[in-house]
């Protein structure tokens, strides 16, 4: 690659990373950067995907209703975030990410939350190019009564230790369900049970 093609690469992905960096902080973009530390690339999701609440980052499955007309919860979906490595030479650099979805519980209210399940997948990236992650889904039996919501987690390898990390809270998640408005999203968490 030539030097003039890479600046203007590079260039362009400290522009993505500095609007994705900026935007979390904002009301534009709505999931909560809760950690961020190490030596990471950018990162972000796409705009269909932009955790607000026009383009939820996370969606809410449900089961068919009981016989008391509630649905419960079935599963969380993560939708995939955008990383690349982290820019460490002057030569394209390559890098193992790894992105977790894990969801958490709440029986009061959300003052307290517990993990109740994860998952996980590893991609490569390079500087200039963003892992191919899919949407992760965690799956569970909802209670009546219990919040649910989803953590993201990006980790940046190197030598199979964790070199970056990126951890934020999914705000606003659509829904599939047979029991209300398709349309409708949840806010901060989804209910265990709906009707």
């Amino acid at each position: 690659m030539s030097t003039m093609k890479r600046m203007r690469v590079l260039s362009a992905a400290v522009a993505l990373g500095l609007i994705v960096v900026l935007s979390v902080g904002s009301t534009a973009s709505a999931f909560q950067l809760l950690k961020l530390t190490g030596h990471h690339g950018d990162f972000g999701t796409a705009l269909s995907h932009a955790d607000t609440p026009d383009a939820p980052g996370a969606r809410c499955g449900y089961s068919a209703p009981d016989s008391s007309c509630f649905a419960h919860l079935a599963w969380i979906r993560v939708f995939p975030f955008k990383a690349s490595a982290y820019y460490r030479t002057t030569g394209v650099d390559q890098q193992r990410i790894r992105f977790t979805a894990t969801m958490q519980r709440s029986g009061d209210g959300g003052a307290t939350w517990t993990n109740v399940g994860s998952v996980s997948q590893t991609r490569t990236a390079t500087d200039t190019s963003s892992a191919a992650f899919d949407s992760l889904k965690v799956v569970t039996t909802g209670r009546s009564g219990k919040l649910y919501r989803a953590i993201a987690k990006l980790e940046w390898l190197r030598n199979g230790a964790t070199d970056g990390l990126a951890r934020v809270r999914m705000q606003y998640y659509s829904v599939k369900w047979t029991v209300g408005d398709p349309a409708y999203v949840y806010t901060d968490a989804c209910e265990g049970a709906a009707d």
